[in-house]
């Protein structure tokens, strides 16, 4: 099933058969199963399930990802093992939140299963956006021993699925941000990948059209596209890129931000021309092309530029975690996509069966071997997984880098419900150095301004 135009959702938001809008605090399962039945197998709890949901059919919003194409081979076995019948739409990232806050602004909406960005879960929860899963997690009928929630990363659990100490999304493909680079053209100029921010943009600019038709680095660089690549640098200048660590107040414009944004913007000067366009998907389609010899962008991206299909350069790559900052900090991205339920869903139990079979440790090395993006423990330390996958190495890395960050007391994602809106017009101000319209200073100044406005606007 293809990605279909954000227009024609839109029109089915506004115009299609849609469900009632539920409130905040319905969370009970309305499963009549006994919470003492046999789901000790999968086949034991499949055959519980379909007795209660079977022809049950479930509408999924999913995304254009590494993470969503594996679970497509698996739909025909849930669906043998369950009754239940899940639909997929596709749409694009740029246009899976609107379409999402469209859906809690109107309390109508024929889904039942919404993959989102952990990067604004905090928002969502504000917005009553997504159904708490705390109810489901906790029903041993519905989550057998076998889904192993504890399994599931640590950082993802807090950071991305959990706020006020509730549970409101299973993540699918939890995601650092690294390096990827062409070992073919460091072997030729002897340069080696690099550890520090310094490093890093002297590599770019050496290496910027050393090879014809190559540029030094290649990065997520339309205005609404910066947000998370400025985050990942944000915090190896310092502890709070957008809002401050301890009072959440706005803080874009300190002079360490003042100096990511211009290593951000300096790094897209040594990118194609048209890098100030690239969301993750053309970042990604460019360094496959050989048009970069690095590329910085989200772990769960690495299944693409690895693949021989897909890439032109798939054997010609290695990855390193994220450089340490010019005064010695350490960070890395702690981000990904989780599968929720939205708060509209008139099916929850038959979409929570489905988020556990896809995310369940039962079924993630199917799902990791389908092209998945690992999101568990158990995945990233197999033996065999980390012989074939070449990232594992520095995904490890980075995550004692997110431990440093946990040790500077700073929680990647800032809980702030404007997290998603700062996010979004960040990046005009990015752009706006890379172009030379504004100096850093100044459009750090701007977007301090802006930020201000819309959380006061949210207060």
């Amino acid at each position: 099933m293809k990605k279909l135009l954000a227009l024609m959702l839109i029109m089915c938001f506004v115009f299609g058969t849609m469900a009632c809008s539920k409130k905040a605090d319905d969370t009970t399962a309305k499963a009549e199963i006994d919470k003492d039945v046999d789901v000790s197998t999968l086949e034991k709890w499949g055959a519980v399930i379909k007795e209660q949901y079977g022809g049950t059919k479930i509408s999924l919003m999913l995304g254009s990802h590494p993470a969503c194409e594996a679970q497509e081979p698996m739909i025909a076995e849930f669906t043998d093992l369950t009754g239940i019948i899940p639909d997929i739409q596709y749409v694009t990232d740029s246009n899976m939140r609107q379409l999402q806050l469209l859906d809690a602004a109107t309390g109508k909406s024929k889904f039942d299963v919404f993959q989102n960005d952990g990067m604004f879960l905090a928002e969502f929860v504000e917005k009553d956006v997504l159904l708490p899963l705390d109810d489901f997690l906790n029903n041993p009928a519905l989550t057998p021993a076998w889904f192993d929630w504890d399994d599931v990363i640590k950082a993802y659990r807090d950071q991305l699925c959990m706020n006020g100490g509730k549970t409101y999304g299973i993540t699918i493909a939890g995601e650092s941000l690294f390096i990827g680079y062409r070992t073919d053209i460091f072997e030729k100029f002897n340069r080696k990948p690099p550890t520090t921010t310094d490093e890093w943009l002297d590599t770019a600019k050496f290496l910027n059209g050393k090879e014809k038709g190559v540029y030094g680095q290649t990065v997520r660089g339309g205005s609404t596209a910066i947000g998370e690549g400025y985050m990942a640098i944000g915090y190896l200048f310092g502890d709070n890129p957008l809002f401050d660590k301890d009072t959440l107040e706005p803080s874009f414009n300190q002079p360490e931000n003042v100096l990511a944004v211009q290593f951000y913007a300096d790094l897209m000067k040594e990118g194609p021309p048209d890098v100030s366009s690239y969301t993750y998907e053309s970042n990604t389609a460019a360094f496959m092309q050989g048009k970069a010899a690095m590329w910085f962008d989200a772990t769960a991206l690495s299944g693409w530029v690895t693949d021989p299909e897909r890439s032109l350069v798939y054997d010609k790559i290695g990855f390193t975690s994220t450089p340490t900052g010019p005064t010695g900090l350490e960070g890395a991205a702690v981000a990904g996509w989780n599968i929720g339920i939205p708060m509209t869903s008139s099916n929850p139990e038959a979409a929570w069966c489905y988020l556990m079979f896809m995310t369940s440790k039962e079924k993630s090395l199917e799902y990791i071997k389908n092209g998945g993006v690992a999101s568990r423990t158990s995945i990233l330390e197999n033996p065999e997984l980390q012989a074939k996958d070449i990232t594992y190495a520095a995904q490890l890395e980075n995550f004692k880098k997110v431990a440093a960050l946990r040790a500077r007391g700073i929680m990647y994602t800032p809980a702030h419900p404007a997290i998603g809106a700062a996010q979004s017009m960040l990046g005009t101000y990015v752009t706006m150095v890379y172009s030379g319209e504004k100096d850093a200073k100044t459009a750090a100044d701007l977007c301090q301004e802006e930020l201000v406005r819309i959380v006061n606007e949210m207060k």
